[in-house]
């Protein structure tokens, strides 16, 4: 078991992970689905399958208080993978204006997570686009 000083996403895009959560129940995970354990959160994960992921360590105060406590999301329609995969390719380039690229792909991952976590669902126009 282990914890990070930061808040912990991680975006599951295939296969089949079980997260032990101190004090909580086991979180079950599977491609579409997201995991956001809290700052300081004592957890350990057991893979069932082979698996890929995204994985992002985040300092945010606004998402600090929003998620107190581990949450599974469902990313039905994608766009939590989308923009997450966005920050990480922008957060390892070189092209111009990255940190205000970055700063703006943040914003939008900030937004995506108030929104699942508030339990909304994609529209009909959102799946339509993925």
């Amino acid at each position: 078991a282990h914890y990070h000083p930061t808040l912990e996403l991680i975006v599951y895009g295939e296969g089949s992970i079980t997260c032990l959560l101190d004090g909580e129940e086991p979180a079950q995970t599977h491609p579409g689905t997201a995991l956001v354990i809290p700052a300081g959160q004592v957890h350990a994960d057991r893979a069932t399958t082979a698996y890929a992921q995204l994985y992002l360590q985040l300092r945010h105060p606004g998402l600090e208080r929003l998620y107190t406590a581990p949450r599974v999301l469902s990313d039905e329609g994608g766009t939590l993978g989308t923009v997450a995969a966005l920050v990480v390719r922008e957060w390892s380039g070189t092209l111009p204006e990255r940190e205000r690229m970055l700063g703006l792909l943040l914003e939008q991952l900030e937004l995506v997570l108030h929104r699942l976590g508030a339990g909304e669902t994609p529209s009909d126009a959102e799946r339509l686009v993925r």
